[in-house]
């Protein structure tokens, strides 16, 4: 929101921008004040790894917090997603929440093993 006011020096009556000299007490001068604000939104997400000694990949691993929508006309604020990998129990879990409305867009548990990360790959034309 933006804003701007002026004030007489001599009297501190509010002017309008073209009243010079102060019609209440015939001061010259004018203070000037010119006021902004600004709304900044913090989004945060956290991404975990559990690692064991040994072995390439981490056994399990997560993410969760606030992401940019795909379809950012059906889900202007974003989404909250949840990712869960669990190499060891074979589990793949992804939740993804409307972050204005709330309404659960997707809810996935299958097994690791049969989890594709793009079931639907864009097809390329010959």
């Amino acid at each position: 929101m933006d804003s701007s006011q002026n004030y007489c020096k001599k009297c501190g009556r509010e002017l309008n921008p073209v009243q010079r000299p102060c019609p209440y007490c015939g001061g010259t001068g004018i203070n000037y004040v010119r006021s902004a604000s600004v709304k900044v939104v913090f989004r945060a997400s956290t991404l975990w790894k559990q690692i064991r000694t040994g072995r390439k990949r981490p056994i399990r691993e997560g993410k969760s917090g606030w992401s940019a929508s795909g379809d950012a006309a059906k889900h202007p604020n974003g989404v909250d997603k949840m990712t869960l990998i669990d190499r060891e129990k074979d589990e793949y879990e992804k939740k993804v929440v409307d972050k204005r409305t709330g309404e659960v867009v997707k809810d996935l548990k299958e097994p690791l093993s049969q989890h594709r990360s793009n079931p639907n790959p864009t097809r390329t034309k010959n």
